[in-house]
């Protein structure tokens, strides 16, 4: 991507954010015919109130509102994430997931409604922009001001708890009713997906063990692929980056694809977001595709697939479909991931392997570290992730387990090391332009 289409963007972002935040959020319902308007979020089940600014009367509505100098009202995207805790809904089971609503900045907002943060053996001190990951300390100011803070943007705000002697009260919350193909759980999500092949028909040799490699366009194990740094809770921006590069590479608008590297066009193409949205993390894969397309290749949206359900993962077998369908057709796949230790993370999946009955056993996946020096930076070795997939997990809920040693590239994170499950899956194909 080239300098002089940076430019141009990062001046007319906020107008733009303004005028396209409310539509893109119809296209994107309406371009998912696996969802549809049959899709459910647990924003529904948040319910909201918007105050006026700090210090402001009610008014009519001709009246000029009180709003930080030069801000633009817009829709934007609010994160209330758990953490390493848990929501503990009115109805419903405890989740790790996050709840996202749509709130408009110029205003004061409120905490989501009808859930509570609750960590074991701990107090919830509050919210925070900052991710808490375990000895990290906070000020008073560090902490969301819900009645004079002012929404001046799209954000995350992070449930922080503290270890105490007298913890809080475990919250009690009913049995949540399963919505339709929610396979008998209020969890686990089951599609039906259209146009799947069967796995013994696409001219594959399986391996030894019986089972059917499938890899994105230009990829293979050894190459093809791509794993750069984050910056800290940006994997989505970095997820979004490499899907996109793997995408301008198949139109050939880069040459030829480049193998096991970290090419400065990634680099500048995550840069792309977080200097054209604050650096605040929290985001989605799916949006930022959005975002980028929408800018960059307007004509083009439809080459974006997303299946979500924000609340719910996947079943095994919906997973399985939803990936032998686009893997088969070459298509470059981002996820959406709850780990062991409840964070969320976002990564690619460059292949997979099935079994014969179209059963989906194991993954390919880079999970971009989060390294804090350049140091760090210059040693990383980037690297192909195996993922297999392996019975039940210490929740109970199916889990994928990494078979390497993440301690070769000298850092550890649970994040690399395990996923609980997958609730989101983002893919861009152009098969249609080859």
């Amino acid at each position: 991507m080239q300098n002089k289409h940076l430019k141009p963007f990062v001046i007319l972002f906020p107008l733009i954010l303004a005028l396209t935040s409310c539509q893109m959020e119809a296209d994107y319902l309406e371009r998912s015919p696996q969802l549809g308007q049959d899709s459910v979020s647990n924003t529904e089940e948040a319910e909201q109130t918007l105050k006026p600014p700090a210090g402001h009367k009610d008014s009519s509505p001709d009246e000029k509102l009180d709003l930080p100098q030069n801000l633009v009202p817009a829709l934007v995207r609010v994160q209330f994430d758990p953490a390493y805790g848990s929501f503990y809904p009115v109805s419903g089971k405890p989740t790790q997931n996050p709840v996202n609503l749509e709130l408009t900045t110029g205003y004061t907002i409120a905490p989501p409604q009808n859930v509570t943060p609750y960590k074991e053996g701990c107090n919830f001190k509050g919210w925070v922009k900052d991710y808490p990951y375990p000895g990290k300390t906070f000020a008073r100011e560090d902490y969301w001001n819900f009645e004079n803070d002012i929404l001046t943007e799209g954000m995350s705000l992070y449930a922080h708890f503290q270890e105490s002697d007298k913890p809080d009260k475990k919250p009690e919350s009913t049995e949540l009713v399963s919505p339709p193909g929610s396979n008998g759980t209020s969890r686990v999500y089951s599609l039906h997906i259209e146009d799947v092949p069967k796995v013994t028909e696409l001219g594959l040799s399986p391996n030894s063990q019986g089972l059917y490699a499938l890899f994105a366009k230009g990829v293979t194990k050894e190459e093809g692929w791509y794993n750069s740094p984050q910056y800290m809770g940006n994997c989505w921006a970095t997820s979004a980056s490499q899907m996109i590069y793997w995408y301008q590479t198949r139109l050939n608008e880069f040459g030829k694809n480049s193998t096991v590297t970290q090419p400065d066009t990634i680099l500048e193409l995550r840069n792309w977001f977080a200097d054209g949205h604050g650096g605040f993390s929290g985001w989605h894969i799916e949006w930022a595709l959005e975002k980028y397309f929408a800018e960059f290749y307007p004509d083009r949206l439809a080459d974006i697939t997303t299946y979500r359900r924000d609340g719910y993962y996947f079943s095994r077998q919906t997973l399985s479909d939803i990936l032998l369908k686009h893997l088969s057709r070459g298509d470059m796949c981002g996820l959406t991931a709850v780990n062991f230790d409840g964070g969320l993370h976002a990564m690619n999946i460059y292949g997979a392997q099935f079994n014969a009955d179209g059963i989906v056993e194991i993954i390919y996946v880079t999970s971009s570290p989060t390294l804090d020096s350049e140091e760090k930076i210059n040693a990383h070795q980037p690297r192909l992730y195996e993922y297999r997939y392996n019975g039940e997990s210490r929740a109970g809920a199916p889990q994928w387990l990494a078979s390497y040693d993440i301690s070769k590239d000298g850092y550890t994170s649970t994040t690399q090391s395990s996923i609980r499950n997958i609730y989101g899956l983002d893919f861009l194909s152009v098969d249609q332009y080859q």
